[in-house]
């Protein structure tokens, strides 16, 4: 490498800043879901977008930072007090009233949902909290994961029969284009 000279073995470390995100030994079987990003298909669509402006939105357990919350525990129950900041409505300040949430997991050939969240609380008639948030996303993965249990993938690795929906945490919501979401997601093969 012309940009950095070589190191001796007393040079090198065994430090992983993974290690802390992951349990020794097990890095390998948790792993991210490949998801190609949502582009535009049409010429007006793809010329008239712009990209992702809006932070993302991140889902964690309490003393656990970038580690995720499982599926599981967010469709299941009222996790407001399981997660950090379960009570924060996180597009409060963005003036969506609505996104394009989209699944596009690689293996299947054309994108399973380019559904709309309502970002609104009908009973409040303000913005969704970040648990609720959360609930709608675990929403449509079980039934990315229903819909998709028998259909052939051309990457069997990550087919939705193989992938079980206990096995999924999600990481984030990331803004990719316009008002267009794609869920970060990990999967633990353990």
């Amino acid at each position: 490498n012309p940009l950095h000279c070589p190191l001796r073995a007393s040079q090198q470390s065994s430090y992983s800043s993974l290690r802390g995100g992951v349990a020794s030994g097990m890095s390998s079987l948790i792993r991210r879901l490949p998801q190609a990003m949502y582009t535009p298909s049409g010429k007006w669509q793809s010329a008239n977008s712009r990209p992702g402006s809006h932070p993302p939105v991140t889902f964690d357990y309490p003393g656990h930072h970038n580690q995720g919350v499982r599926l599981q525990d967010l469709i299941a129950q009222d996790c407001s007090s399981l997660i950090v900041g379960g009570t924060d409505r996180v597009f409060a300040q963005t003036g969506l009233q609505k996104i394009t949430f989209r699944i596009m997991v690689s293996g299947y050939t054309s994108p399973f949902f380019g559904i709309e969240l309502e970002l609104i609380n009908l009973a409040s008639h303000g913005p969704i909290t970040r648990a609720k948030l959360g609930q709608l996303v675990a929403a449509n993965f079980a039934r990315f994961i229903e819909v998709h249990s028998s259909t052939k993938s051309s990457e069997p690795a990550w087919a939705a029969g193989r992938i079980r929906f206990d096995m999924l945490s999600l990481i984030s919501l990331i803004n990719t284009c316009d008002e267009n979401w794609q869920a970060d997601i990990y999967v633990d093969f353990r």
